[in-house]
């Protein structure tokens, strides 16, 4: 398995960094809060300022700030900041599977694990990790600190994919786990019964994750 500082290869975080965490749930008001009809708006206290950056909403910009500093400053909430992730991560004996190359799936998936981790952590947002094969096999709580980025490739490197999955039933379990609302990043090939993982995905579709 590759070392833990392969997984963090500048080009891996660029290719991630173009994807954009947060529009599918500002769309969804996921940013508003813990509210019991989230769609119906933002509920959210204006936090900073902060320079306006390639992808930013210009509906943001604060023109009264442009007008006094000739620069583009958007207005930033404090409910920005609210995602919490968490990494959900197969190793069940499938995930070792290579053909001709020298990364196995699971070492993929770590890499993509290590981007959106890093990813997150610069946003101060918290982000765990949740491993498991055919039962939990290990979790670290979600924290925004950057040690938590060494802690979960430490995790992840000592791991070994073996054995069986229950994909669906560990879903179930997570769903219990996690008290909040959560962003669940499922890390898997899925080669299990579907209608199982469908009515595990289904458990997370609560108040609390999704």
């Amino acid at each position: 398995m590759p070392a833990i500082e392969e997984y963090l290869k500048p080009e891996v975080v660029r290719s991630v960094a173009r994807l954009d965490l947060r529009a599918r749930f500002i769309v969804e008001g996921f940013l508003s809060g813990l509210h019991a009809s989230p769609f119906h708006g933002f509920s959210v206290e204006f936090s900073e300022h902060r320079r306006y950056a390639q992808g930013d909403d210009p509906k943001l910009i604060d023109w009264l700030v442009y007008a006094k500093t000739d620069r583009f400053y958007v207005k930033q909430y404090q409910a920005e900041t609210n995602i919490t992730g968490y990494l959900v991560m197969d190793l069940s004996e499938s995930m070792a599977y290579t053909f001709r190359q020298e990364l196995t799936k699971f070492d993929y998936c770590i890499c993509l694990a290590a981007a959106l981790a890093y990813l997150m952590i610069h946003q101060q947002d918290p982000v765990g990790l949740i491993t498991f094969d055919d039962s939990i096999r290990a979790s670290l709580p979600a924290r925004s600190k950057r040690t938590q980025l060494a802690n979960m490739l430490a995790l992840l490197a000592k791991a070994k994919p073996a054995g069986l999955t229950e994909i669906g039933a560990n879903l179930s379990r997570i769903a219990a786990m996690i008290r909040h609302r959560s962003l669940l990043m499922i890390f898997s090939d899925l080669l299990t019964d579907p209608d199982a993982v469908i009515r595990g995905l289904q458990q997370l579709r609560t108040p609390a994750t999704t």
